[in-house]
């Protein structure tokens, strides 16, 4: 009675007055949900911001720790490691000393190396990596750039390789999604394994820690060390080769393939290259960084022949 009074058509009034209730609670949603994507947005940005604070103190703190192992007339408080072994089970005792002569600095360090040697693996031949600052930030510059050029060839390839699983896999057949795994294992074990961890990691790690400051041209070596550490230059014949051939023609490789595919509109098959590449050079990457932390570790190179002009 009281929805209808002074109108001809109480029911008409009624279902309008519905309409409009049901469009206000359609805009309480839609504002619910913008603040809920904002709070994600800002949780995204903050963890980001936690992720990059991070990642800062571990360099920092890297960095520091190798300035106290290698600087014996700093000032600063040095870490003695005292490695004990026992019959099963190596243990690490440290202790903070304000005050440690460099004799004892060079003693813990010796021993720290010995202990971790014994955990890395036998993949060397027995080449002492010397820990020198010119040694230390030349190698951390051109093992750098390499990981970089990678990550760009990561980057590169992995947003279409998840464009099907994006997509809830509705665009590929069982057939398609059996393809895409075995070019994402042929890859990884091809391209990543035999090429990348096999060859070209213990080829950036080993000249990577040849960088001495001695040598002739070492100047020129540590400011190009990215091209020095993938044998761009400074190479045997044979080496110089090999580099090009492995650099450009993974990239030429590539270019060509995606750029056929484009043309004849086979976007399925590009998305299942992408993935396969993207599996190759993130084992790379791994691979890589891996290598070279444990060279510096230890102070142990790896067995390779990094093709030095004789």
């Amino acid at each position: 009675f009281f929805l209808g009074r002074g109108r001809s058509n109480p029911a008409s009034y009624t279902k309008t007055n519905a309409h409009h209730c049901l469009s206000i609670l359609e805009r309480l949603v839609r504002v619910i949900l913008l603040e809920l994507n904002l709070i994600q947005r800002i949780l995204k940005k903050t963890m980001m911001t936690i992720s990059i604070i991070m990642r800062f103190l571990l360099v920092t703190g890297c960095l520091f720790s190798l300035a106290c192992g290698f600087c014996p007339t700093s000032s600063f408080t040095r870490v003695m490691m005292t490695a004990k072994s026992s019959s099963s089970l190596s243990i690490v005792e440290i202790k903070f000393s304000p005050f440690v002569t460099p004799e004892s600095t060079r003693l813990a360090t010796k021993k720290t190396t010995t202990l971790l040697s014994s955990l890395s693996s036998d993949n060397d031949d027995g080449t002492s990596f010397v820990r020198k600052p010119f040694t230390v930030l030349g190698s951390l510059w051109g093992t750098g750039g390499a990981l970089c050029l990678m990550l760009q060839a990561f980057k590169y390839n992995l947003p279409r390789a998840l464009e099907p699983i994006r997509q809830g896999g509705m665009i590929f057949s069982p057939l398609q999604w059996s393809i895409y795994a075995a070019t994402v294992v042929i890859f990884a074990l091809g391209q990543g394994n035999r090429c990348l961890q096999l060859k070209f990691a213990p080829l950036v790690v080993k000249r990577a820690c040849s960088l001495d400051g001695k040598n002739n041209g070492a100047i020129v070596h540590g400011l190009l060390a990215p091209l020095y550490v993938m044998g761009l230059f400074h190479g045997t014949k044979q080496r110089l080769i090999k580099s090009y051939s492995l650099i450009f023609g993974t990239a030429a490789l590539q270019i060509a393939l995606q750029k056929g595919m484009v043309l004849s509109g086979a976007s399925q098959s590009l998305s299942i290259l992408n993935a396969g590449f993207a599996a190759g050079f993130g084992w790379g990457i791994v691979s890589l960084a891996w290598l070279y932390l444990s060279s510096m570790l230890t102070g142990k190179t790896p067995t390779y022949d990094a093709g030095f002009p004789e």
